[in-house]
């Protein structure tokens, strides 16, 4: 779950469910699921219409590219972080529902693995 839904996360607690916060570094997210597309370890459904739809129409901000950063407009993309979230969260070593530390993300960042 995004570690800034605070209140989404507490209800969900106290419905008894385990909270994950997700890695919510953005780049970083970005070029693990753009690696996985390309070396065939995630694909994506083609009855998932709304994943492709936003994969196709997402939009990277001119201005932060003017000053020579790598940066997505944040508009219509509940899907692709929804998508980075599972890529990059699922990678946690051993689960704390204490700590977020995201450089435990990257140790096993290429493993291939199926999600179905």
């Amino acid at each position: 779950m995004d570690p800034s839904a605070e209140a989404f996360q507490l209800e969900m607690q106290r419905r008894g469910y385990q909270v994950v916060h997700a890695n919510n570094d953005v780049e970083n997210g970005i070029q693990m699921m753009t690696s996985e597309v390309r070396n065939g370890q995630m694909v994506v459904c083609d009855n998932c219409p709304n994943t492709i739809r936003e994969m196709e129409s997402y939009v990277w901000d001119s201005k932060a590219s003017e000053r020579g950063e790598d940066k997505p407009l944040k508009k219509n993309d509940h899907t692709m972080d929804a998508l980075r979230y599972v890529i990059a969260t699922d990678k946690v070593i051993e689960y704390n529902p204490y700590t977020h530390n995201p450089n435990e993300y990257a140790q096993n960042r290429f493993q291939p693995r199926s999600y179905f």
